[in-house]
């Protein structure tokens, strides 16, 4: 991202959930100073742990407080539900679900966008994993899928480069074949659920092909 001339990185939410692992949150803390980190429907349930043994199973959350400090705890804790900023191409609104429900609210590709009321011109979300990009009325909604666990083609993360000046916004799609192959291996106990999303493929990619 900062290759392609990214300046400030906003971060929606997951970084735990399904792989038992803080390696996520630790490189997080490590570039604390270079992006704005928001609260996910995982981090949510990890914190609260209000989840069953059976959805416990796939998202492995009791694994994963093992690996916990004080440190991830209180980083976690301090990440908010949504962040807005104004700038020269209108008010921009970040959340994980949707502007009516920040945490849990799923956006796809072919919701009705009607029924969120926002100010913004532009909302950011992810919780769907779905990438797109749409316009209703004069809110200009956007999906950037996920960097890695993809839901419309397991092949490609995605990333999302929005111009703040134009209101030019590009959905990056980068291969995480390679990246998924190794951490398929060396977490042998993924739930099933989730390893056969990296097998979805799709005839159409939405986005660009980073390289091409």
């Amino acid at each position: 991202m900062q290759k392609m001339g990214a300046n400030e990185i906003i971060f929606l939410g997951d970084a735990v959930g399904y792989i038992p692992s803080m390696r996520v949150v630790d490189h997080l803390i490590s570039i604390d100073d270079k992006v704005i980190c928001l609260l996910g429907n995982h981090e949510d349930m990890l914190i609260r742990g209000d989840i069953s043994a059976e959805k416990d199973k796939v998202y492995q959350f009791s694994k994963t407080k093992k690996m916990m400090d004080l440190t991830h705890l209180e980083y976690i804790e301090k990440w908010k539900l949504s962040h807005s900023m104004v700038r020269p191409i209108g008010k921009l609104l970040f959340v994980h679900g949707s502007p009516n429900d920040p945490l849990y609210d799923y956006v796809y590709p072919d919701s009705d966008l009607s029924k969120y009321n926002t100010d913004a011109d532009f909302v950011f979300m992810g919780n769907s994993h779905h990438p797109f990009i749409r316009k209703y009325q004069d809110t200009t909604f956007i999906n950037v899928g996920s960097c890695g666990l993809p839901r419309d083609d397991g092949r490609y993360g995605s990333v999302v480069l929005f111009d703040d000046k134009t209101g030019v916004t590009r959905v990056i799609r980068f291969d995480i074949c390679e990246a998924s192959a190794r951490t398929l291996v060396e977490y042998n106990n993924i739930h099933v659920s989730v390893t056969n999303l990296f097998d979805r493929k799709k005839q159409e990619l939405f986005g660009e092909l980073y390289g091409e």
